[in-house]
C-alpha cells in the first residue's frame, strides 16, 4: 500500500518521528495492524446523507440492517435528549423524530463507541471520559453551526465533533502505555496533550486521526474537523467545520466536560471566532445548554 499523504496534502515528515511516533505511524498506515473498523451501516447512511432523493425508508432499511445498531437507536430516541412526547416504538419513528441527519450523527455516535471499547485495557485510563469530552464537542459544534450567520452544516459539525480525537483512542487502542505516558508528560510539564505527543513522538493525535480517516475512507468533508481541529484553516472559501469544531474543542475543554488528557488548556486561535461571526459573550451559556445533556445522552450510548 502506497505512503498516505499526511496533514496538508504532502507525506508525513518522516524525519521528525521519533522511533515510537514512527512505529505509530507505520501501525496505522499497515494492512496487518487489527485497528477497529466503523460499521459499514455508518459509511452507508453517510453516502444517503449525500443522496438528494433519499428518503426516511432508505434509511430505515440500512438501519434495519443491524439488529443492534437498531435498538440502540430506539433506545436514544427514547432517552431524555430526544424525548418528546410519546415513546418511539420504530425505527420509523425515529427517524421523524430525530430527523435523518440526526440519525446518521447517531449511528455514527454508537458505532465510534461499541467500536473503540467502552473500557480502555488499563484502568488508568478512561475511554468514558474521552467520549464525554468528545461529545460534548459534538453537541457543541452543532449548537455553533446553527448560530453560524454563514450557515455550516450542522449534521457535519456534530459528526466532526465527534470524530475530531479519534487519533486519541488509536493510540489507546495501539499502546495505552503510551497513551499514559502522554497524559502524565502533559499533566508534568503543564502542557496540552498534543505538545507532548509532539515531544514524544514527533506526530500528534490530529495528524494520526486523519491518516486513519483516509485509510478507511471516511467522507472527504469530514477531515477538516480530524486534521484541523487545533489549527483551522483560515482562508474565506475553505470550509467552516473545522472552525466550530475548533471553537467548541476550546470551550468545552475549559468548561471540563470529559477529559481529553490535556495538563494545559489548549489555545484559541484569536480570529476563530470572528469569521464565525458569532457573539462572543454569548459563547460559554451557548456550549454550556449544548452540553447539559451530555452525561444523559453518553449513558445510553455506553
Amino acid at each position: 500500500m502506497p505512503n498516505t499523504p499526511g496533514p496538508g496534502g504532502g507525506d508525513f515528515p518522516e524525519r521528525s518521528l521519533t522511533p515510537e511516533g514512527q512505529k505509530i505511524v507505520e501501525a496505522v498506515r499497515s494492512t496487518e495492524t487489527e485497528l477497529p473498523t466503523l460499521s459499514s451501516v455508518v459509511f452507508e447512511l453517510n453516502r444517503l446523507t449525500d443522496d438528494p432523493i433519499a428518503s426516511s425508508k432508505d434509511f430505515e432499511a440500512i438501519i434495519m440492517r443491524d439488529p443492534a445498531l437498531s435498538a440502540k437507536v430506539l433506545q436514544v430516541a427514547n432517552s431524555v435528549y430526544y424525548s418528546a412526547g410519546s415513546g418511539v416504538t420504530s425505527i420509523r419513528m425515529a427517524i421523524v423524530r430525530i430527523g435523518m441527519s440526526g440519525i446518521q450523527d447517531l449511528a455514527m455516535s454508537i458505532s465510534l463507541v461499541n467500536t473503540f471499547g467502552k473500557k480502555s485495557k488499563t484502568s488508568e485510563v478512561s475511554i468514558e471520559e474521552l467520549w464525554r469530552h468528545s461529545l460534548g464537542v459534538a453537541v457543541s459544534a452543532a449548537a455553533l453551526a446553527r448560530a453560524c450567520p454563514v450557515p455550516t452544516a450542522a449534521e457535519d459539525a456534530f459528526t466532526g465533533g465527534m470524530l475530531h480525537d479519534i487519533g486519541k483512542a488509536i493510540l489507546i487502542e495501539l499502546d495505552p502505555d503510551l497513551f499514559i505516558r502522554l497524559v502524565q508528560t502533559s499533566h508534568e510539564q503543564n502542557i496540552t496533550f498534543r505538545e507532548a505527543e509532539q515531544k514524544i513522538l514527533g506526530v500528534s493525535h490530529d495528524e494520526i486521526g486523519e491518516l486513519y480517516a483516509k485509510f478507511r475512507n471516511f467522507p472527504p468533508r469530514l477531515l477538516p474537523a480530524l486534521a484541523r481541529h487545533h489549527l483551522p484553516a483560515l482562508d474565506n472559501d475553505y470550509t467552516r467545520l473545522d472552525l466550530v469544531v475548533h471553537v467548541a474543542d476550546v470551550v468545552v475543554n475549559r468548561l471540563g466536560v470529559g477529559d481529553s488528557g490535556n495538563g494545559a488548556m489548549p489555545a484559541m486561535i484569536s480570529s476563530a471566532i470572528t469569521r464565525l461571526r458569532i457573539d462572543k459573550a454569548a459563547l460559554p451559556d451557548l456550549i454550556a445548554q449544548a452540553c447539559a445533556q451530555v452525561d444523559n445522552l453518553l449513558t445510553v450510548l455506553l
